[in-house]
């Protein structure tokens, strides 16, 4: 790897160029997962959530563009969303953690490549999202998500009698690198 930098750097050319390229881990296709309805899309500003209703729209979304298959997201380029309801031969389905089949041919075709990267959004969403990457043989990332860190309790995972304490160090990790000007301990009161 490191002789093609060098051969690119001394005399580039367009062979070499492309086997360099080839080899270095890029990522273009970021797939976000919501179940949501709402997720940037334009001309939505100020309409409510849906709270997770993917079977139906609701009606205080008449005269938006949540309904398109393909929409823009706002103050975006070169982003789309992609919406596809998670049904069968009956019809929309309201359970819908098992039913990721529809999504993953429907990502492929739309980007004609599989994603390099899904990045799960809300709690149900990282269910899904957590099937699609193992199908699709891609890279994960979950956000964690919860409206209230004193009900939120973890079951089966970790025992939590009173809320998460969202202090302790075991919820709040951050990456190695990150600006310690943004990101600091909780203790540094000074900041």
């Amino acid at each position: 790897m490191m002789h093609l930098l060098l051969d690119i750097h001394e005399v580039p050319d367009p062979n070499t160029s492309e086997k360099f390229h080839g080899r270095v881990p890029m990522v273009f296709n970021v797939v976000i997962l919501s179940p949501h309805g709402f997720f940037a899309q334009v001309n939505v500003l100020g309409y409510p959530d849906t709270g997770g209703q993917v079977t139906r729209l609701l009606p205080d979304a008449v005269g938006t563009t949540c309904d398109q298959y393909l929409g823009d997201v706002y103050g975006t380029k070169y982003t789309s969303i992609l919406q596809v309801p998670f049904k069968n031969q009956n019809g929309i389905l309201r359970k819908w953690i098992s039913r990721f089949e529809d999504v993953a041919s429907e990502i492929s075709r739309e980007l004609q490549a599989k994603p390099d990267l899904i990045i799960a959004n809300y709690s149900d969403g990282n269910l899904v999202a957590s099937l699609l990457p193992q199908k699709l043989e891609v890279t994960e990332e979950t956000v964690g998500q919860y409206e209230s860190h004193e009900a939120f309790t973890l079951p089966g995972l970790y025992q939590v009698f009173q809320g998460i304490d969202v202090f302790d160090p075991k919820f709040n990790i951050v990456s190695p690198g990150a600006d310690d000007t943004v990101y600091f301990p909780y203790t540094e009161e000074k900041q």
